[in-house]
């Protein structure tokens, strides 16, 4: 086989493994593989505009292929709750911002704490997704109890938020409780931001008479 040939086979090889390894890793160890490519280990791990780019994808494409049709996402009225991937980068921003004052003693700047964010966004994307799955797995009972529905979107959104929280303690290397704290309260802001912009949009297009 050719070398040129032999490269390009094992360049869209890596182009699909490398994503599948980091999001796995991402799942055992986040903080650290975070930290890991900020250090400079780019050899293993996908960029966070990459990883973010990609869990969201996958998170449209299982949601608009299983519950609704993608124009659904573009309207935060139909559909709010799912409009959240195209706000979360801007949302971001800020947040970053928070964190690295929440942590401003440590060697993290604005920056990484914007592509720790991304990290974060693209694996609850995936994480989300997953869900979406589950709800379709031939025998899991259907929710139609607006108080279930509640009950596990509560559930849900506390999973993530012990998910980032677990991820800063890895990413500044510090298991404090203080730590554990901080991490959830970065991510109620982010979750807050997000769903308070989605509610005012649909105030704004709904104005009340």
């Amino acid at each position: 086989m050719p070398g040129s040939v032999r490269r390009a086979l094992d360049s869209a090889a890596e182009f699909v493994t490398r994503p599948v390894h980091t999001a796995s890793a991402m799942f055992t160890h986040p903080g650290r593989v975070v930290r890991a490519y900020l250090q400079g280990n780019h050899a293993g791990y996908t960029g966070p505009i990459w990883m973010a780019f990609l869990g969201v994808a996958f998170y449209l494409a299982v949601n608009s292929r299983l519950e609704g049709e993608l124009s659904a996402f573009f309207d935060p009225v139909v559909w709010f709750r799912d409009f959240w991937p195209y706000l979360a980068p801007l949302i971001l921003l800020p947040v970053s911002a928070l964190q690295t004052l929440l942590f401003r003693r440590r060697d993290i700047t604005v920056g990484d704490a914007y592509a720790f964010g991304l990290y974060m966004l693209g694996q609850i994307a995936i994480f989300r997704a997953l869900t979406v799955l589950l709800r379709h797995v031939p025998g899991v009972p259907a929710v139609h109890s607006s108080d279930t529905a509640l009950f596990l979107s509560s559930a849900l959104i506390a999973a993530e938020a012990a998910y980032v929280a677990w991820s800063v303690t890895g990413f500044y290397r510090d298991r404090r409780i203080s730590v554990w704290l901080r991490g959830a309260f970065v991510y109620t802001v982010f979750a807050a931001l997000g769903y308070g912009v989605l509610h005012g949009i649909v105030i704004w297009a709904f104005p009340r008479a």
